[in-house]
């Protein structure tokens, strides 16, 4: 069986699949691929027959406009993103199938208490949604279905799994990743980073199954790729923070080192848009000047898609080249534009952050 290499985002697949293409390993022997492709596409495998061909997958904003459109029908006290973290967090993971199961089924984590009545509500409403998407499936429907049948298989389909940026999972697809290949030794590798935990999963190991207790897991401390000084100013940021360690326990921000140094991270504020947009162009017209420098080392970033568009249309007017790092196509003479989340396991010598607020 191949190994399988892992990650949340298709861009870092991307880049993993180039790097892995430089050591010359055989296409049979390692399959690198996102994970909801993963999902996916062992969904449909016909040997499993878990769901039909023509069946789809929708994403987390096509379920929330699905939750939209059940409370539309039926007005709630509960809006969508509730329900959606209701059906996510307690009913899948905890393979919830009837009211009566759902009345017995712990909540923990969760933020509202509700009673008895409010669950004969909610049951009413996730039966609604589950009859408006039909044939279409949520990720986390089909990891359930993939848990429960690879759980009572002894073949599985891969030898070894590594996972990268693990703080980005959820729970239920931890617990698939442990389903898909046999406990023995080595047979996991998980690399990730609670400080970068940007979409606020509570992960916790030891209920997804895997045991990460004693040596088994190990805190790497020195940081080989940023500098010295970036590292002192992200820690300042994010000083009065606290940080989940995946299994529970409060993340300590002491001890990191880096090993190169650079110049300290330059925070610019403005009084305008306009001015901002000024202070960008400038700053990467004289980076592009520099020979030392190809544009493909430059990314300009923004938190949101909304704030990503609006650069691309500031770099299309100075007639300056550009590229989204989620393309599939390579160019040298681009400089990258990319949303923070996109921005994972990537580097570059020069970057732009905008829009950074409290």
């Amino acid at each position: 069986k191949p190994v399988l290499f892992t990650t949340y985002t298709k861009s870092l697949t991307e880049y993993l699949n180039t790097i892995a293409g430089n050591f010359g390993i055989r296409d049979e022997l390692l399959e690198i691929q996102n994970f909801d492709k993963i999902v996916l596409d062992l969904s449909k495998n016909p040997d499993y027959q878990l769901i039909n061909q023509g069946d789809g997958m929708i994403n987390s904003s096509q379920e929330l406009e699905i939750w939209k459109e059940v409370i539309e029908y039926t007005p709630t006290k509960f809006d969508e993103k509730f329900l959606q973290g209701e059906y996510n967090e307690v009913v899948l993971p905890n393979s919830v199938t009837s009211m009566e199961e759902y009345y017995k089924t712990p909540r923990t984590g969760r933020s509202i208490r509700i009673g008895r009545k409010d669950k004969q509500e909610i049951w009413g409403l996730i039966e609604d949604f589950i009859r408006i998407k039909s044939q279409s499936h949520t990720k986390l429907e089909l990891c359930q279905k993939l848990i429960s049948f690879f759980s009572n298989r002894t073949e599985k389909p891969y030898s070894h799994l590594i996972c990268d940026e693990v703080q980005d999972f959820s729970n239920l697809e931890l617990s698939l990743m442990r389903a898909l290949v046999e406990e023995k030794a080595n047979d996991l590798f998980f690399v990730g980073d609670p400080f970068q935990n940007i979409y606020g999963r509570q992960l916790n190991f030891s209920k997804s199954g895997i045991n990460v207790r004693g040596r088994r897991s190990r805190k790497l401390k020195v940081n080989y790729r940023t500098t010295e000084e970036i590292k002192k100013k992200a820690v300042q940021v994010i000083s009065n923070e606290s940080y989940d360690n995946f299994d529970g326990e409060e993340e300590s921000k002491a001890g990191y080192v880096s090993l190169m140094h650079g110049a300290v991270p330059i925070y610019q504020t403005f009084a305008s848009p306009e001015e901002e947009d000024q202070f960008i162009i400038e700053k990467l017209s004289n980076l592009l000047l520099d020979e030392t420098i190809g544009p493909r080392e430059i990314c300009l970033s923004g938190r949101t898609n909304k704030v990503v568009d609006q650069l691309k249309r500031l770099l299309n007017e100075n007639n300056i080249k550009h590229q989204d790092i989620s393309s599939t196509k390579e160019s040298a003479s681009s400089v990258r534009v990319s949303t923070f989340h996109n921005l994972k396991g990537h580097e570059f010598k020069h970057l732009f952050v905008l829009g950074v607020s409290e």
